[in-house]
């Protein structure tokens, strides 16, 4: 029975990942052919001459300060102009809280896309599976009741629960006192603080760092060796 559960839930997240993967390609094909629209508009407008008393582009454009955010298509401040600070808007768009700098998408299936870095701040519950074609992290006594898969790094904030599985192309920080119960892979560093249980399998293309007094239920598997913390040299203890 139990084998039997544990295989409709890989079948399960197969499909998840399978869905994720078409919506992120149709995706990528709509934003390539907006821009080739809005690039088309650009040039046309460019070739016809200003009315008379036609204010011109750069008395029309606002200034940085007046641009408005919104959730589902969100603007980038350089954060060198000094005049205006760094702004990562909150994103109302979804039932939780998230901070994003990039765009934000809900691909249907409890699936919620980003397309940039985004970050849930302290003592949030996320009951979608996040796909981010960035970095994530989490603040500290979260609850991700789904998968979450990252394109570059993941952190996960301490005291965290992960019902589902962390996937990032990237590497993976787990903050003291976590407990995941999906599985963890990376193609980065695994780095895992002290007393976390992942009921699991772990797996690194790189290596593996495990915190004191950390359970790991399942197979561990790193290709540049299992390390233990704070070792003076470092050196694989397995």
């Amino acid at each position: 029975m139990y084998h039997s559960d544990l295989l409709s839930r890989r079948n399960r997240s197969l499909d998840r990942s399978r869905l994720i993967a078409r919506s992120l390609a149709n995706m990528s094909a709509q934003l390539d052919k907006m821009k080739l629209e809005l690039a088309d508009i650009a040039r046309s407008a460019r070739a016809l001459p200003p009315l008379e008393g036609e204010i011109t582009s750069a008395e029309a454009t606002p200034s940085k300060r007046e641009l408005n955010f919104r959730s589902y298509n969100l603007l980038n401040v350089d954060s060198k102009d000094q005049d205006t600070p760094w702004y990562t808007p909150t994103v109302k768009c979804v039932s939780f809280p998230m901070k994003v700098v990039g765009d934000v998408f809900y691909v249907g299936d409890g699936v919620t896309s980003v397309v940039g870095d985004a970050e849930i701040p302290s003592g949030t519950t996320v009951d979608a599976t996040l796909v981010v074609k960035g970095n994530f992290r989490s603040g500290e006594n979260c609850r991700l009741l789904k998968d979450v898969k990252a394109l570059k790094n993941i952190v996960i904030g301490p005291n965290t629960a992960v019902e589902g599985n962390l996937v990032a192309g990237g590497k993976i920080t787990l903050g003291s006192g976590c407990v995941v119960y999906g599985e963890i892979k990376s193609e980065g560093d695994i780095e895992i603080g002290e007393y976390v249980i992942i009921e699991e399998q772990i797996r690194s293309n790189s290596s593996i760092v495990l915190g004191q007094f950390t359970k790991v239920l399942r197979t561990v598997y790193a290709a540049k060796g299992l390390f233990a913390p704070r070792a003076k040299s470092h050196e694989p203890f397995l």
